[in-house]
Order: structure tokens, then C-alpha cells, then sequence
């Protein structure tokens, strides 16, 4: 009795307890995907106007992948240079076909390159319920650029990351070529590099990246312990929890008694049935 009242404890502990644990779908890739996805796009004056289109271009090919609608993937842009603009937020669009209008509307703001500054503005105005963040979605950052930051980008980057949020990152151009350049832009991407970074020569050649960012919102992790909402259930589980294997312990305990006095009640019945202290009767 002892090894199954600790098998069921263990049973609900792990149930209602486990904050990492990763639930992969089945069927297609990305039709169960539910995220809520922000494209930080770099702006700058070092990127041409015919790269500016191919980069439109790339971000309509990966948003043809996702089921776009309120319960799925939610997409919102961020165009940045040396200011960060919002082009509209993730509950702005709740179809493919308005979303595709929106991205071919983009006008190239032009400037610098300040992606700490995106970052940061991305953690602060992005990710908010009152703009369409969902509490049990993906959050997932997709950066493009073509060339280093002017600021600081890995403070920022790393306080995006701990708010629980996936980056990757695009990096396209020449400059990537240089160890430095490309280390900072490891630096800003998620865990798993070779899955999250991407450096390559032309847009024109960000065909298949969408395949990996499939992925990802796929693999819906639990929200970490410091979500109120979380900490609420998993207080209640684990009171749930104590409330039956206190309930068990102490049904075990009075049945066990139970028993203990009915064999002490059948010992003495036994006893008396030997007939010791019985008196014959007599004969005539």
C-alpha cells in the first residue's frame, strides 16, 4: 500500500508540476502551430531599395507557412533603423491575405543600425496583451539585417531571451563574413545556433528558413513558474495533491486499526469456544 500511495503522488507531482517539459505535435509542421510571432526588420540606409523588396519578399514566403488567424500564428512587424517603428502590432491582422497587403505596403525608413535599441523596444511594446499577446502562445523574434549594430545589442538581446521569448536571427550581406560581425549576431540568437542563425550572401537565398521557425512554434513549452496565472494552478495541484495523500495515509491508518480489532475480537472468540471455565452438567 505504502509503494502505491507514493506512485500516485508521483504521478500527480510530475502531471501538474513539470515547467519544461516540450508537447511536439503531429500532422503537418505548421498547421498546429500557435505563436506569436514578431518580425524585427532592419531599415537602415546601408540596405539598397531592391534589397529593402527582396526582404519584403522573404517575409511573405515565411508567413505563406503559417496558419495566420487568432488561435494560430499571430505576426507583427517592427521596422527599425536608428528609431524602431511599430508597422502594426500582432492582433492587427487576422488573415493571410491582409497580412500579405501589409508587408508589400512597407516604406523603408532609412538611418542606422541601433538593434539594441529595437530589442529592447520589441520587449516593451511587443509582447503586451493589449496589443495581442497570447499567455499560452510561442514568442518567438525573427531578426534581419545586414550589417553590425551601432549600439550595444547583447544586454538587450539577453533580457529579451529571459522574458521567455525565441530569437532568430537573418543576417544577410557581405559584412557577415567577418568573425566579429557574425559572433554578435550569435550572440543576440537563441541557444542552438545552428538552428537559429543564418548567414547568408543575398535574400534571395532565405528560401527554407521558415522550416525551422515551424518548428519552434510548435514546441509549445509551459510558461515559466513566475507567470501568476501558472504559480495559481500549480499551487492549487499541489494542495490537490497533499489533501489526497493526506486522506489516503489516514484511510490506510483506520483501516489497518479495523483489522487489528477484528482479529483481536476473533482471538478472544476462539478462546472461549475452547470451553476453559465451562461446567459439566451432572448426570442423573
Amino acid at each position: 500500500m505504502d509503494q502505491m500511495l507514493m506512485l500516485l503522488l508521483l504521478l500527480l507531482l510530475s502531471s501538474g508540476l513539470q515547467g519544461d517539459e516540450i508537447h511536439s505535435y503531429t500532422g503537418s509542421q505548421c498547421e498546429m502551430a500557435k505563436a506569436d510571432i514578431v518580425m524585427l526588420v532592419d531599415g537602415s540606409g546601408s540596405i539598397s531599395p531592391v534589397d529593402f523588396g527582396r526582404m519584403k519578399s522573404l517575409i511573405s514566403d515565411m508567413v505563406q507557412n503559417f496558419p495566420i488567424g487568432p488561435n494560430r500564428v499571430q505576426i507583427g512587424l517592427v521596422q527599425y533603423s536608428t528609431d524602431p517603428k511599430a508597422e502594426w502590432h500582432l492582433n492587427s491582422h487576422n488573415n493571410k491575405q491582409s497580412l500579405l497587403q501589409a508587408i508589400n505596403q512597407i516604406q523603408q525608413n532609412i538611418g542606422g543600425t541601433m538593434t539594441g535599441k529595437a530589442l529592447d523596444y520589441i520587449r516593451n511594446h511587443s509582447f503586451k496583451p493589449g496589443v495581442g499577446m497570447r499567455p499560452d502562445s510561442k514568442k518567438i523574434v525573427v531578426l534581419t539585417t545586414d550589417g553590425q549594430s551601432q549600439d550595444r545589442a547583447e544586454i538587450p538581446a539577453k533580457n529579451l531571451k529571459d522574458s521567455g521569448v525565441e530569437v532568430f536571427v537573418i543576417g544577410v550581406g557581405e559584412a557577415f563574413r567577418t568573425q566579429r560581425v557574425a559572433d554578435e549576431l550569435r550572440t543576440i540568437a537563441s541557444e542552438d545556433i545552428k538552428s537559429h542563425v543564418y548567414l547568408i550572401p543575398t535574400f534571395q537565398s532565405a528560401i527554407n528558413i521558415s522550416t525551422s521557425i515551424c518548428r519552434a512554434a510548435t514546441e509549445l513549452k509551459q510558461l515559466p513558474s513566475y507567470y501568476p496565472t501558472v504559480f495559481i494552478i500549480r499551487l492549487v495541484l499541489l494542495l490537490l495533491t497533499l489533501l489526497i495523500f493526506s486522506s489516503l495515509i489516514i484511510y490506510t491508518h483506520k483501516t489497518t486499526r479495523g483489522k487489528q480489532r477484528v482479529q483481536q475480537n476473533d482471538t478472544e472468540l476462539e478462546y472461549y469456544n475452547l470451553g476453559v471455565g465451562g461446567v459439566p452438567e451432572a448426570s442423573p
